[in-house]
């Protein structure tokens, strides 16, 4: 498992206590039987995979530009995607994540590798090969992808869901259909487990050639995507279904790639939505297999997997934001139709400062940014409005960020009683702690509340305050006091108490 993965891994496989009893069990301890994490993958061609492995004959494949053959001998790539090829040199078979896809011909289903495709081959792949591996890499539990998808179809007719009036689509019944005849099939299919609960934990949908070329779909596609993400989560009871939608970042229609973002970033959906760019992955014609299919990233292996791994990425951040919600940790959501007001900013200009900066919400993140200017004071801060949390089961406090290089701070504020806030001299105690950023990096800072120090406008209350008790949090807080000038951007996916 990749090293950037393993801290968040190791705290979703905790088994500290649950500061809400009435939450559901960690997924480490679940009682009857083991999970096996099934994710539907859905749409059209693109989804059903054109990517190219080692065909290489001049006419038809452009003597094997841009194949899988030819990004392993790229040195640039090779480390990227070594995985895919055994030291003897066979394509590589994954051994804890299951592929099961049902073409017009045939069923297919085994272990991941190459050739769940549609074509009956082991020459082709779609983004089940990058998003799989990704998925793998992230979860202990075993993954099965069920792709259901077929080409030339849209979703203002073929996958047209049951809200959005009129017929509903002949591809949105038969997707729900072999997505239950794969559950049903599991045992069969993979007797390795045939022991484990299934449990659908994400959908990802890559499609929208066809709408894109035709104006009245393309211009209502926003809408029907809309619908499709509600109609799903209520056909398979779970308000809260992860769902990952793919760009179709091959064709130049701003109306329906726009449409495809804001249906992602929509209040009606409720959170838990992703809209993933793809444009970015489009290699040029020449220097693919299949210059001619632009409707399919020319067979290129590159765009392919990178849009398999950025699937895959968005998908490992909202499922892990739902096992929080089920641990009980999850102590942000940035998706509420209500976030705004549910933060404060308090910038230097309370002591006439000239620094700028707040909060936005968009696409379920917090973005923290503005400009410092340190004379006269320097600072910029958020912090949500009173809230009582009890954190004494956890040990800390654990955020997934992604900043500009820059120095931030976790500000904790505790509800004082009497006794506290004479010890303080009446005035209000922050508890803080300074992470550092890697600029345009993701990544998540765990922060235990034995690193918090005690101040008051700068001035250190060490020793002259009260012991930090996780047991009285009034409000979660961010703040940038760095010592120097000049704008600043934190991104926040999540913040979420950690383990001790």
């Amino acid at each position: 498992m990749p090293s950037t993965l393993l801290p968040l891994a190791l705290l979703l496989q905790s088994t500290a206590p649950v500061a809400d009893s009435s939450a559901p069990a960690p997924l480490a301890s679940a009682a009857e039987r083991p999970i096996v994490r099934l994710f539907l993958l859905a749409g059209q061609s693109n989804m059903e995979g054109h990517a190219v492995a080692d065909l290489d004959d001049a006419r038809d494949y452009n003597g094997g530009r841009g194949n899988l053959v030819a990004l392993l001998a790229d040195p640039q790539l090779e480390e990227r995607y070594r995985r895919l090829r055994g030291a003897d040199g066979r394509w590589a078979v994954r051994d804890d994540v299951w592929v099961s896809y049902k073409t017009e011909a045939e069923q297919k289903a085994g272990p991941l590798a190459l050739g769940f495709a549609v074509y009956s081959d082991r020459h082709h792949f779609g983004p089940e090969l990058g998003l799989g591996h990704v998925a793998g890499d992230a979860f202990v539990e075993p993954v099965v992808l069920v792709k259901s998808c077929w080409g030339g179809k849209s979703l203002a007719h073929d996958f047209r869901p049951p809200s959005a009036g009129g017929t509903v689509g002949p591809c949105y019944t038969q997707m729900i259909e072999e997505y239950r005849a794969a559950v049903a099939a599991l045992p069969n299919a993979f007797p390795a487990l045939a022991g484990h609960a299934p449990r659908l934990d994400g959908f990802v949908w890559f499609q929208g050639w066809n709408d894109g070329c035709d104006d009245a779909a393309a211009a209502e596609y926003e809408e029907n995507l809309v619908r499709l993400v509600d109609d799903l989560r209520r056909e398979f009871g779970d308000a809260r279904l992860p769902f990952v939608v793919g760009e179709t970042g091959n064709i130049d229609n701003d109306v329906l790639r726009a449409g495809q973002r804001r249906a992602c970033e929509r209040p009606e959906t409720g959170g838990g939505v992703r809209f993933v760019p793809t444009a970015q992955f489009r290699r040029p014609a020449e220097q693919s297999p299949n210059p001619t299919h632009g409707h399919h990233w020319f067979g290129n292996a590159e765009s392919y997997l990178r849009i398999g791994d950025a699937l895959g990425d968005a998908l490992v951040e909202l499922v892990r934001e739902r096992d929080m919600e089920r641990e009980g940790r999850l102590l942000t959501r940035f998706d509420e139709q209500d976030v705004a007001a549910q933060w404060l900013t308090v910038n230097d200009g309370v002591m006439g400062g000239k620094s700028s900066g707040g909060p936005s919400f968009a696409g379920g993140r917090l973005l923290f940014r503005g400009a410092t200017n340190t004379d006269g004071g320097g600072f910029s801060s958020i912090r949500t409005t009173p809230r009582a949390l009890d954190l004494s089961a956890w040990g800390g406090i654990v955020l997934r960020v992604r900043g500009d290089g820059r120095t931030y701070r976790l500000d904790l504020r505790q509800e004082q009683d009497a006794a506290a806030r004479a010890a303080a001299g009446g005035r209000e105690v922050a508890w803080r702690a300074d992470f550092e950023t890697v600029a345009d990096e993701w990544r998540e800072v765990a922060i235990p509340f034995t690193a918090l120090q005690p101040s008051w406008r700068g001035e250190s209350l060490q020793g002259r305050v009260p012991p930090f008790d996780p047991a009285r949090i009034g409000a979660l807080g961010l703040m940038i006091y760095d010592g120097r000038d000049g704008p600043f951007r934190l991104e926040v996916e999540w913040i979420a108490a950690a383990p001790r």
